[in-house]
């Protein structure tokens, strides 16, 4: 899965990476309900990004798969997407003094991870996800 920011816009799409580790050259190019068309990079189609699929390790495979934390900053939950993530997960919550807040495993897969944010937690907090693809942390601003 890919996510791009263009122009403060968010875009997504599914990539499935070629079996030989070629490397996927794309581009962008939307159409608004208003008949507005945007193309990204600005030179596309004639120009294009580069995914270099050998270089991605299974972390940072695992990276780009689970989303970062939102709302961020939220004061009574917090939202992980999951695409793509097999085996358990084991979801853990810190403090930045170090102190685990709270710790659960999870069975991995595709989907939406929401995690309740109790009222003692304060300030920042870091959500790491660990499993068959290494660890992954995201942070998230707990505000009253």
């Amino acid at each position: 899965s890919l996510l791009i920011s263009a122009s403060g816009d968010l875009y997504s799409t599914t990539v499935t990476a070629p079996e030989n580790g070629d490397d996927i050259e794309y581009y962008i190019h939307a159409l608004a309900n208003s008949g507005k068309e945007l193309s990204r990079p600005i030179v596309a189609p004639d120009g294009f990004w580069t995914i270099s699929v050998s270089s991605l390790s299974k972390a940072d495979w695992a990276s780009r798969n689970i989303s970062q934390a939102y709302p961020n900053p939220t004061r009574y939950n917090v939202k992980i997407n999951l695409d793509r993530i097999d085996g358990p997960i084991t979801l853990k919550v810190h403090n930045l003094m170090g102190q685990m807040l709270y710790s659960n495993v999870i069975e991995g897969g595709s989907g939406t991870i929401s995690i309740g944010l109790l009222p003692e937690w304060k300030g920042m907090l870091l959500l790491t996800m660990e499993g068959e693809f290494g660890k992954v942390t995201r942070k998230v601003l707990k505000i009253d």
